[in-house]
């Protein structure tokens, strides 16, 4: 129900909304709710060298990557999960009984920085009268992601937002004034996940229609 409420919201507003991906990993399909919802922005968290070393003195990590415990996807339907990752580690005021100020980490840090982006895009995509739709916003920040050596997508989705390279694909959209091909089939289909294939690696893939009712399929 809270993921069916964030799509209506997002639908009828034209919010988008950062969602954390969960602390339930590294399984497959522990993303949590309502970080399952199809129109949210869900994110997992990330984690530079250059964060090991000033917030928790451990210098000499060779390689950026995922904090151990962020949950990973596919949705139950085989739909991508999380979207995208973002900074997992934050310094910031808190409640008493925590300190005051804390430094701590995890997705629910992630959520609010890709949050930020978001909030940047919006900001001036407003200054320079750039038309956009929630699903265009989730879309650039998706496509414009760097991807991380090592991490699959049910791990890491489209990879480390960048900002910039995130409205220059906002901007795009706008001009192409894309349609919602998917408005009709949105929340009738799913997603396909193949564990051991690599979809981009793969030449060829055979898919089966179980059913007797004729289906075509564009990707």
């Amino acid at each position: 129900p809270q993921s069916r409420l964030i799509d209506s919201l997002t639908a009828k507003y034209n919010t988008v909304f950062s969602i954390a991906a969960g602390n339930s990993g590294p399984g497959l399909n522990s993303v949590a709710q309502p970080g399952v919802a199809a129109e949210a922005v869900t994110v997992g968290a990330y984690v530079s060298p250059r964060t090991w070393e000033v917030d928790y003195n451990l210098p000499g990590v060779p390689s950026e990557g995922l904090w151990y415990f962020t949950s990973q996807g596919p949705r139950d339907d085989g739909r991508l999960k999380p979207n995208v990752v973002a900074p997992g580690s934050a310094r910031s005021t808190t409640p008493g009984w925590l300190g005051y100020y804390t430094l701590m980490q995890g997705t629910s840090m992630a959520a609010p920085a890709n949050a930020g982006a978001i909030a940047l895009l919006l900001d001036k995509a407003q200054q320079d009268a750039v038309e956009y739709q929630a699903r265009n916003v989730r879309q650039a920040l998706a496509q414009s992601a760097r991807r991380l050596q090592g991490y699959s997508y049910s791990e890491q989705g489209h990879g480390l937002i960048q900002v910039g390279q995130a409205y220059q694909s906002l901007v795009k959209f706008a001009q192409e004034q894309q349609p919602d091909l998917g408005a009709a089939l949105r929340g009738r289909m799913g997603g396909l996940y193949a564990r051991e294939v690599q979809p981009d690696k793969r030449e060829r893939l055979t898919l089966l229609n179980p059913n007797l009712e004729r289906v075509n399929l564009d990707l």
